[in-house]
This record gives C-alpha cells, structure tokens and sequence, in this order.
C-alpha cells in the first residue's frame, strides 16, 4: 500500500490515509489500535462514512506519513 497523505481525527481516534496504488479504493480509515475500519473509493463515499462515524472533514488534522501513529 501507498500513501499519498495521512489524517487524525482531533481526538486521535481515527487515521486516514489516502491510497494512491490500489484498485477501487481512494481511502482507508484506521481505529487508533492501527486496526482497519473501513474503506472508501472517492470522495464522495468517504464524506458518507465520515458522516456515519460522526467526524467533521474539516477538524482532520494532516500529518506526515512518517509520524509514528501512522505505523
């Protein structure tokens, strides 16, 4: 997996990266124990799931992809 760019949730219970080699999906959203949660194939999917899990798009705080709460 690629990572182009990587999000936190303000409350850090939540990491997103976008994905840039993988077929079908643009997005992957991580739980803060690094287990995966869901996926999203665009934009306008990911804006669904944010919405269902309750978080606010623009609170998501960018961090570099070498942050160690990205591993």
């Amino acid at each position: 997996m690629v990572v182009d760019r990587t999000w936190r949730s303000v409350d850090r219970q939540w990491l997103m990266d976008q994905v840039v080699d993988e077929l079908g999906v643009d997005y992957r959203l991580w739980d803060a124990d690094g287990a995966p949660v869901a996926e999203a194939s665009g934009p306008d999917e990911l804006r669904r799931l944010l919405d269902q899990l309750g978080m606010d798009s623009d609170a998501l705080q960018q961090v570099p992809t070498g942050d160690p709460w990205c591993d």
